[in-house]
């Protein structure tokens, strides 16, 4: 596979799905990272090219320091995998999204969607009874009756990737001033999510 084709499928693995975005200038980085060091006037004119094809928006980038333009896949757009699921990885997955209805916040459970979509439409597409009567058998009972908590979607995603990344950022908690905060893990015990962090000095505005 010529180059060109391999930087492609690095660039959309990079592209998040929205409300989560990424710019330009951090797709180029990226890419010069993993070996392929181009201007940003050929990312953005690969972008431009890639979205005639799949279903990436332009947004404006928000956050300290974000500058030019972000680019993201569609909400409801399909999950892109390769190779593409096979069946019983299609079961696998409903299965498991079904145990984990009863354990994660419901906004937390929406970066899950589009596999939960894709192993659907698989499911579908066989069109086998044995997949779908194997669903009717298999329940999954909580062992608990705690209404889930409401959290921000888009502020639980922004803390994986600073957990992930060893990066540091700054939030507010409990109206308290704005502070940088430290992450060290996550811990989900039921509904509840705990991250664990030391809180630095609060900002100064």
């Amino acid at each position: 596979m010529a180059d060109s084709s391999l930087r492609l499928l690095l660039l959309l693995q990079q592209v998040p799905r929205e409300p989560r975005s990424i710019s330009s200038q951090q797709l180029r980085a990226r890419l010069e990272d993993a070996g392929y060091p181009v201007s940003l006037r050929t990312v953005q004119r690969d972008l431009v090219s890639l979205s005639s094809h799949f279903p990436l928006v332009q947004n404006t980038p928000t956050g300290r320091g974000k500058t030019g333009v972000a680019w993201a896949f569609t909400k409801g757009s399909q999950h892109l995998a390769f190779p593409g699921m096979d069946a019983v990885t299609a079961l696998t997955v409903s299965m498991a999204m079904e145990h984990l209805q009863s354990l994660l916040p419901r906004q937390v459970l929406q970066y899950l969607e589009p596999w939960q979509l894709e192993a659907e439409a698989q499911l579908r597409q066989h069109n086998s009874s044995k997949y779908h009567d194997w669903m009717s058998k298999v329940r999954v009972v909580p062992q608990h009756f705690l209404q889930a908590p409401q959290v921000d979607a888009e502020a639980v995603g922004l803390i994986y990737e600073a957990v992930l990344e060893n990066r540091k950022f700054s939030a507010t908690y409990k109206g308290k001033p704005e502070r940088i905060i430290h992450p060290y893990g996550l811990v989900q015990q039921g509904h509840t999510l705990y991250l664990i962090c030391r809180f630095g000095l609060p900002l100064k505005h």
